[in-house]
Order: C-alpha cells, then sequence, then structure tokens
C-alpha cells in the first residue's frame, strides 16, 4: 500500500482516537495500529467497527491490486475479485464519511488532526 493511502487512514484513526478520549494516538505508526485500535475498540466500539472495516478494505484491495501472478494466469477471476474489493472499499469510505458526520469528526485532508 503507498504511504498516502496508509496516511490518509492513520488521520482518521487518530480523529476518532482523539474524539473517543485515547491520548498520544497521533505517535503511532500504521506498523503499530493494532494497540490503537484496540483501545478505540474499548472507548468507541462503533467508531472501531467503522474504521477496521475501512482498514480491512484498503488491505485487501491492496492485496488483490499487487497479485501479478493472479492477474496474468488468471485474470477474469483477478478482475471480479479486483471489482468487489474496490465496491467494497468503497462502501467502507461512505461509511466512514458518513459516521464522521454523525459524530462531527472533520472529513479531509485538510482537516488536520
Amino acid at each position: 500500500m503507498d504511504n498516502d493511502s496508509k496516511n490518509v487512514l492513520m488521520q482518521y484513526l487518530y480523529r476518532m482516537s482523539e474524539k473517543a478520549g485515547i491520548e498520544g494516538g497521533s505517535q503511532v505508526s500504521f506498523r503499530k495500529r493494532e494497540g490503537l485500535l484496540l483501545q478505540l475498540k474499548n472507548r468507541d466500539h462503533d467508531a472501531w467497527i467503522v474504521i477496521s472495516r475501512l482498514f480491512d478494505a484498503f488491505l485487501r484491495e491492496d492485496r488483490i491490486s499487487n497479485d501479478r501472478e493472479k492477474k496474468e494466469s488468471a485474470f477474469t477471476l483477478w478482475s471480479s475479485e479486483h471489482a468487489a474489493a474496490e465496491k467494497e472499499k468503497v462502501q467502507a469510505e461512505q461509511d466512514l464519511i458518513t459516521f464522521c458526520r454523525m459524530r462531527d469528526i472533520p472529513i479531509g485532508l485538510a482537516a488536520g488532526v
């Protein structure tokens, strides 16, 4: 996954963590996000569900996109899996936006943490 995608995901995790009253969340790296996700799960289960689905959708789409072997050997199968992953990613993004609006969490990169 590219760094821009990781940064966007982490910004939303930071915002949700801050809203849930978790301090120091913005110091957590993408690789060490599991601890912050666990804290969020304990503080705000609904936020955890939304952000976890978003992370899962991005990771799944990235894995499928990077599966060059399947893309070359079974393009039709790869194509359908990729389309499903893209649809899941879009739905997760829409769910995130809806959740953020309901909770007054800033949306977009310019919002800052």
